[in-house]
């Protein structure tokens, strides 16, 4: 009777590990898809930051350069220099690639409204 016992015990903890294992990887699972959701929001969030930021960055350059023709190189590297100053203010983090990729992005929307405007 004692030998049945023990393994009815037996087997019962046994299940519980096994309905505990499940439910730990079930959990991971769920952790890591609320992670990477949380993830997603905030690198949408740092991306609209930083075109709102290049926006202002390159509207004001263009303000200190709005009499200075042929000086696109130098605009350029204000912008870039001082995109780069605030993203780090704002805590984004980007390859200069990216930040050279929204610049281009911005003065292209300005050039269009330009077209349209003019």
């Amino acid at each position: 009777m004692e030998q049945l016992q023990a393994t009815i015990v037996n087997g019962i903890v046994s299940v519980l590990v096994v309905l505990i294992g499940l439910a730990f990887t079930g959990l991971k699972g769920f952790v890591q898809t609320k992670a990477n959701e949380l993830k997603a929001k905030t690198d949408a969030k740092n991306y609209e930051l930083a075109k709102s930021i290049t926006h202002t960055v390159v509207n004001a350059v263009e303000q200190i350069f709005k009499n200075v023709h042929d000086s696109s190189d130098d605009k350029f590297k204000v912008a870039f220099t001082a995109l780069t100053k605030e993203l780090e203010k704002a805590g984004i983090n980007l390859d200069s690639e990216s930040k050279k990729v929204l610049i281009e992005s911005v003065v292209n929307g300005f050039n269009e409204l330009k077209k349209i405007e003019g």
